[in-house]
């Protein structure tokens, strides 16, 4: 017969075992929580684009490749984003839609970014491929068929029928955070948000301007902003009439059109510029339009993307509108502040100028 003390030392051991396992299963059962728990996580990772799609995402930490089809969208993930690096292939109109000057300041491997696999808005999904893109930001219907046969989580920046510029901006800054699971420090929302609480308390003027947003001028074809388009919005935000407004859309115009509209004010998207209608264009007489008169006709700004479009600037367009002197030094002081606080660049004089008076087609003869 075994004596207490050695029955003790076996009872012992035994606890010590039945300690050890329970302990055990405590950590496998705790570890498995977890695992479930961010594999449930990660499953549950969704947005809601802009189209209203529902988008299934990987863990952000697991984006790390990411091509931007959408022109405006580039700069605007750019300037949100912690590590632009991530961006390998852009669309080439976030170039040419851009002041390149302002762009190589800001994106210093803006030369190292792909384009090559998009046309227009025809992409080579090929191309797209070898990108190895973890995740592609897109815009419209054009390219949906082709993306969404990719094995990748893509989304869509398109809003159908929603022409709130603010509003658009807004919803990017959302999806482009929930995509890639940040908290930026600067938000393009806040900054929209204080020009719409400056334009609230500025009131409405007793009579309001008429204006007009000419989209294009070939020469041969007039192109004006009609209801339900962007130039519409901007018209109205700026609290003014839009003379074209019994236009839907984007339509071709006659000169006889906008004589008998006679603008106060004219914005200039596309085509000659400014000082180019003052000059003359010929079989177009614009000296007999009220706005070219009291040179009241303006180029609209081209920055980190045309600020015509929804885009990263659209808090410095939302400003321009609301000032009297858009050429004056104090908006170009503005320029320069918003710049240094948002981004941490210095512009120089020569750029500023270059933003605000962007070159445009040449002198149509």
């Amino acid at each position: 017969m075994p004596g207490k003390q050695e029955r003790r030392d076996v009872m012992g051991r035994h606890l010590k075992l039945l300690s050890g396992v329970f302990i055990i299963f405590l950590l496998v059962g705790c570890t498995q929580d977890t695992i479930n728990h961010e594999a449930k996580h990660q499953r549950s990772r969704e947005v809601i684009d802009a189209s209203g799609c529902v988008v299934k995402l990987p863990s952000a930490k697991d984006i790390q490749r990411i091509v931007i089809v959408s022109p405006p969208i580039f700069t605007m993930t750019e300037a949100l984003i912690d590590d632009p690096n991530r961006i390998v292939g852009i669309h080439p109109l976030a170039r040419s839609n851009a002041n390149t000057d302002l762009l190589d300041l800001k994106i210093p491997n803006l030369k190292d970014l792909d384009d090559t696999y998009v046309n227009g808005f025809k992409i080579d999904v090929e191309k797209l491929l070898n990108l190895k893109p973890d995740i592609v930001f897109y815009h419209g219907t054009q390219q949906k068929k082709e993306l969404d046969e990719l094995n990748i989580p893509v989304v869509n920046f398109y809003q159908e029928n929603e022409t709130d510029i603010s509003a658009v901006v807004k919803d990017w800054e959302r999806i482009i955070c929930t995509v890639l699971d940040i908290s930026p420090k600067l938000s393009i929302k806040e900054e929209i948000e204080k020009v719409e609480a400056l334009n609230e308390s500025m009131g409405e003027e007793k009579e309001k301007k008429k204006a007009l947003l000419l989209f294009n001028n070939s020469g041969e074809k007039i192109t004006v902003s009609g209801h339900n388009t962007y130039g519409s919005y901007w018209i109205d935000f700026a609290g003014m009439e839009n003379v074209a407004n019994k236009i839907e859309g984007q339509k071709e115009v006659s000169m006889e059109q906008i004589y008998q509209w006679q603008p106060d004010v004219i914005y200039l998207f596309m085509g000659p510029n400014a000082d180019q209608y003052k000059l003359g264009i010929h079989n177009q007489d614009w000296t007999r339009v009220n706005a070219v008169k009291k040179e009241e006709i303006y180029d609209v700004p081209v920055g980190l993307f045309s600020w015509s479009a929804p885009c990263v600037d659209t808090p410095l367009m939302l400003k321009w509108l609301l000032i009297d002197d858009k050429k004056g030094d104090a908006f170009k002081t503005e320029i320069k502040e918003y710049y240094k606080r948002c981004y941490g660049l210095e512009l120089a004089d020569e750029l500023v100028e270059k933003i605000l008076q962007p070159q445009k087609g040449a002198i149509v003869k």
